[in-house]
């Protein structure tokens, strides 16, 4: 795959007050009433009075993935903003990017998960998920995964650590479409491919770009999802 100039990560994401709502496939299509647990606190999750999903995926995904994260013990990280309007308007905002699928898919594994959650609100049941929302939208940002990258006048790299126990790394020469990339896994060189683009000196595509977004990506999945 060679190297895209636009990532295809979620338009709504956690940033630094934890996981946004994130992703979930076509699962959640229930139109039943959901009954809120009588220890949920509809004052911390922001809950509507009115608990119908009267027909809404969105709004049944939602409600589960809000009460769910209360009984999680991290409904509080929406303190600014009501968990169900900030759900409703993460899916609102996925609906027309390519990792919407992604999207809903995180957003219903959450709203099944068991306790305990981690401080953003995560769960080490939904990994698996997590990795197919990474893998689409270009860094791997969930479970604790840090993005990074560099640029030179001769190279520009791209890195994922602490990614799913793994440290992943693509370094592609500049000025050349048909360069070629190291793809470097855990520290060791596993793996080159043809960069398929003319990377700028220093520019290297800009913030569009991530570490699942070139030539290596295909050698990194296969160590994601084996």
């Amino acid at each position: 795959m060679p190297l895209g100039l636009i990532a295809c990560g979620p338009s709504v994401e956690g940033g630094d007050d934890g996981q946004d709502p994130s992703s979930s496939s076509s699962a959640g299509t229930s139109t039943t009433t959901t009954e809120l647990p009588s220890d949920a606190s509809t004052t911390t999750t922001g809950l509507p009075s009115d608990t119908s999903t009267t027909g809404d995926p969105d709004a049944e995904v939602c409600l589960q993935w809000c009460v769910n994260a209360d009984l999680r013990g991290c409904a509080e990280v929406f303190s600014d903003e009501t968990c169900y309007t900030r759900c409703l308007a993460s899916l609102d905002a996925a609906s027309d990017d390519d990792c919407a699928e992604e999207h809903r898919e995180v957003l219903v594994c959450e709203g099944q998960a068991p306790p305990p959650a981690t401080p953003s609100c995560e769960a080490s049941a939904c990994e698996e998920v997590y990795k197919r929302h990474d893998l689409c939208g270009g860094d791997c940002l969930h479970l604790d995964g840090y993005p990074g990258s560099g640029a030179s006048p001769e190279t520009c790299e791209w890195r994922a650590t602490s990614c799913y126990g793994h440290e992943f790394e693509a370094v592609c020469p500049v000025d050349d479409a048909a360069g070629i990339c190291d793809c470097i896994v855990d520290g060791e060189l596993v793996a080159h491919c043809e960069a398929g683009v003319a990377l700028v000196p220093f520019g290297c595509g800009g913030p569009a770009f991530g570490v699942f977004d070139g030539c290596c990506r295909d050698v990194f999945e296969g160590v994601l999802l084996p």
